[in-house]
């Protein structure tokens, strides 16, 4: 049976003083020891000695962690007691005596004391005022060998630095946990994509920064309505949550309703599309890119709207992606056709002028019109020039 290390007296004391919060650990028949603590932990943390920092933490290592950072915190700290990387994690706690979540982030590294692996984690507050931590950031910089920068690169790693959020790929990699409590309850979760209409024309007229205004407005109201831990801003514009499907058009609507107000009703709208995430074989990815082209499916509009994903979105992203796949091939083969119908003068009968349509007569999907597969072009045109040589090709294999 492994013992845990016992430190020196005089080792110790030295550590319990050190002004810097600090909690050693040890990996023990196959549990997360707590040592000791230093006395700026405390301060840092809310206890009342190193003995009673001890005890709670051998009890629960996650007094007052948001309860939604936890299984992150659990996976991060078994990887990172079992050998699997380094210990940097951000996390949000919670004194007693605190009103709002703290961000604390938390590094560590093992050291080999008389045979023994001993992790030394150190924690700082990213939360706090700034220069209130000066001497902290610099001591763990020299016992760290990092650039602990006034502002936290680790931070900037998992959040949006304009609204706080999660960034894309933090989300991606931690979202799921969330989900599957939803799911846990017998709830079924959905995925919300978010876009602001008209961005970049108002960016244009007012300046970046007051669109960035816009961008933090939307991004507050998501969090509001859906929690911090739930929502990402993916890219510019775009934000990402998930929640539970219960009373989501209302909460959309309540949403959309305070976005409209504030601001003085100036606001762009905003766009949702909504994702029914209920197969637990389907990853996070499909389920964010179905809910994004759920958004894209809505016309561009003044009013706020939002849409769900169906079988209809879904045939219609299957229609597009073969016509940008097959257009070279059907332009060869014929498959788009020039119709001819003529232009009637009234006062003589006679024909003055024809007017020409196309179709598209797919040998895999049917006739397809040029109400599908025209927005296609407009994407991939490079000039009108190059629409009337694809008309002419057009023309000549069906006069052919």
């Amino acid at each position: 049976m492994t013992k845990a290390y016992e430190f020196s007296a005089e080792t110790r004391a030295f550590l319990e003083n050190i002004p810097i919060p600090l909690a050693v650990y040890q990996y023990v028949e196959d549990q997360i020891k707590p040592l000791l603590v230093s006395k700026a932990y405390l301060a840092l943390f809310g206890y009342g000695s190193c003995q009673e920092a001890v005890f709670s933490l051998g009890r629960d290592l996650y007094r007052n962690v948001h309860p939604d950072d936890i299984a992150r915190m659990e996976k991060s700290s078994y990887g990172f007691a079992t050998g699997d990387g380094a210990y940097d994690i951000v996390f949000r706690n919670k004194r007693d005596d605190q009103s709002e979540y703290h961000l604390i982030h938390g590094t560590g590294r093992y050291i080999t004391v008389e045979g023994a692996s001993i992790a030394f984690i150190t924690y700082t507050d990213e939360s706090a005022e700034p220069g209130s931590d000066q001497l902290v950031k610099a001591m763990l910089t020299s016992l760290s060998g990092r650039n602990a920068s006034s502002e936290s690169t680790e931070f900037s790693r998992h959040y949006d630095d304009l609204t706080g959020l999660q960034n894309m790929t933090h989300f991606l990699d931690h979202a799921m946990v969330g989900i599957g409590k939803i799911r846990e309850k017998g709830q079924t979760p959905v995925v919300l994509y978010f876009d602001l209409c008209g961005l970049k024309e108002y960016n244009a007229r007012y300046g970046l920064k007051v669109g960035d205004r816009q961008i933090c407005a939307l991004a507050e109201l998501i969090e509001m309505y859906f929690g911090r831990d739930r929502a990402s801003r993916f890219e510019s514009d775009h934000f990402v949550a998930y929640a539970r499907e219960d009373q989501i058009e209302s909460k959309l609507d309540a949403l959309f309703s305070q976005m409209r107000q504030q601001g003085g009703g100036n606001n762009l709208a905003v766009k949702t599309g909504i994702f029914r995430f209920d197969h637990d074989t389907a990853r996070l990815t499909d389920a964010c890119d179905r809910a994004r082209l759920a958004c894209e499916s809505i016309p561009r509009t003044d009013v706020s709207a939002y849409a769900w994903f169906d079988s209809r979105i879904q045939e219609d992203t299957a229609i597009k992606f073969h016509i940008l796949r097959n257009f070279e091939k059907a332009l060869e083969n014929g498959w788009i056709q020039v119709y001819y119908q003529p232009v009637i003068r009234a006062m003589t009968g006679s024909v003055c002028n024809c007017e020409a349509l196309v179709r598209w007569m797919d040998p895999e999907v049917g006739m397809i019109s040029p109400g599908r597969f025209t927005p296609s072009w407009r994407r991939q045109v490079r000039s009108i020039s190059w629409i009337c040589t694809c008309l002419n090709r057009c023309a000549a294999t069906t006069a052919g």
